[in-house]
């Protein structure tokens, strides 16, 4: 990691602090910006020395200094989210791209939360990231801008029409209209291509973290549970923005030389101004192949004990 993208790391748990700000006083966003935070026990102003990010907390124990009183975990622990999505970030890209990758994840970590706390993704934060999907994609890839536009309508559409089909088979609501600008946002970033592979690993992460809470607070799950869509489907964009959207597909370009079946797992797709490809060969044997870019780097197949694994990066 290059000296220069340590910044978003080391402000990270700043940017955290106001997000949390944010997200505990929404829908009343009104003078967010000048108030000062004061202890939710007994309003006192909390001074300046306490509000350093992380550090305050630990040296007042979790406790208010006037009264006392408890201060939620949940304050450090949103600054220390923000740093880790910085980290995150920077382990994947560098430049300009690092801070657009932060201020994404940012971003989808405040509507996450906030959908967490009040079942909402408002449209204050769910508009922004769409605009700015088509803005990085004009600077970034401007030929592949009618693809990013094609996926925000395709991802406003779909999840507005299983919402629709939802309410006339069960007679409520299932899907709100946030979740679908939230996946058009994601095909705004990320093309229509990654429409499928988002809703897909959403729909998955919801289902096993939901089925895995339910059992651990021994609770019964039923059609009538309601679960925050919205933080599931935030992780299955950023994930996709890092490494590329995820699919089971035929892999007939690992055949040639390797004794392996013609389907394999097969990972692609472009993120962060990078194209991947990642092919699993679901059979024996090896390949000796290797895989060129367009930038004159060549990344020889790793092995695996049930095939082939090759992953190519190319830059643009």
């Amino acid at each position: 990691m290059a000296a220069a993208d340590l910044l978003p790391v080391i402000l990270g748990p700043f940017i955290g602090s106001f997000l949390f700000v944010v997200v505990k006083r929404y829908p009343e966003l009104a003078g967010i910006a000048a108030g000062r935070s004061r202890c939710p026990a007994c309003g006192s102003r909390i001074a300046a020395r306490d509000l350093v990010p992380i550090l305050g907390w630990l040296r007042l124990r979790g406790r208010c200094r006037v009264c006392a009183a408890p201060i939620g975990w949940h304050y450090p622990a949103v600054e220390l989210a923000a740093a880790a999505i910085a980290a995150w970030a920077a382990s994947a890209v560098s430049g300009w791209m690092l801070w657009v990758s932060c201020g994404l994840g940012w971003a989808l970590l405040t509507l996450s939360l906030i959908d967490l706390r009040c079942y909402r993704l408002p449209d204050f934060l769910t508009l922004p990231i769409l605009l700015a999907g088509f803005g990085v994609t004009a600077v970034a890839r401007h030929a592949e801008l009618p693809g990013h536009l094609l996926g925000a309508v395709l991802g406003f559409a779909v999840l507005v029409g299983i919402g629709w089909v939802y309410r006339r088979l069960r007679g409520r609501e299932g899907l709100g209209l946030g979740d679908a600008k939230l996946l058009a946002a994601g095909g705004a970033w990320l093309s229509w291509e990654a429409l499928p592979a988002l809703v897909l690993t959403a729909a998955v992460l919801a289902l096993a973290v939901t089925i895995g809470l339910r059992l651990w607070q021994r609770e019964p799950l039923s059609a009538a549970t309601r679960v925050p869509f919205g933080p599931y489907l935030a992780l299955a964009i950023w994930l996709a923005w890092l490494y590329g959207p995820v699919a089971l597909l035929p892999s007939p370009a690992m055949r040639g030389n390797a004794n392996i079946s013609a389907v394999g797992l097969s990972w692609t797709g472009s993120a962060c101004g990078r194209l991947y490809s990642l092919r699993c060969g679901l059979g024996s044997g090896e390949d000796d192949s290797s895989t060129t870019d367009k930038a004159g780097g060549l990344y020889a197949p790793g092995r695996h004990p049930y095939g082939v694994v090759a992953l190519s990066r190319r830059l643009p």
